[in-house]
Formats: structure tokens, C-alpha cells, sequence
């Protein structure tokens, strides 16, 4: 009976060791991800926010704005209606 009592405390113990080692982790990377933050000046972290929601729009298969697909069949580059050397 008391070599199953140990055998659980000494699990617990380590499942608690594991936990406060992966805590100490965690907040080393967002101390890291934080630093990196503040180095970068304004505009880099706009643009790389808005690629980041666009490469998860782009992993997640959604469509792009109903809006933004509309204009860009208005103003997007033209196409050629005639084939080229024609004249």
C-alpha cells in the first residue's frame, strides 16, 4: 500500500515539475515574441499583421471581400480584348 501512495506522489511530483517547466517556457517565448515586437517600427507590424490575416484567410479557404472582389474587377488590371498584333 505505501509503495502505490509513493508511486502516485512521485507521478504528481513530476507531472508538477513538467507543468511549472513548460509555464517557465511559455513565458520566455512571449517575452521573446513581445521584445521583437517593440524593435519593429509601426508600419512593419501593420503590414505584417495584415499579412498574417491573409495568409489565414488563405489557409482557412475563404474568399476575399465581397466588396474588395468587386472593385477589383472594376479597377484590377485590364484585359486584352483583342489578341495581340492585330493591330
Amino acid at each position: 500500500m505505501r509503495i502505490k501512495h509513493k508511486r502516485n506522489r512521485d507521478a504528481r511530483e513530476i507531472e508538477k515539475k513538467q507543468r511549472q517547466k513548460d509555464n517557465e517556457a511559455q513565458a520566455k517565448y512571449q517575452a521573446k515574441v513581445e521584445y521583437q515586437s517593440n524593435i519593429q517600427t509601426a508600419e512593419t507590424r501593420k503590414r505584417m499583421k495584415k499579412q498574417f490575416n491573409k495568409s489565414q484567410r488563405y489557409h482557412s479557404h475563404k474568399k476575399e471581400f465581397f466588396v474588395k472582389r468587386w472593385w477589383k474587377g472594376v479597377f484590377g488590371p485590364k484585359k486584352r480584348r483583342t489578341s495581340p498584333g492585330l493591330g
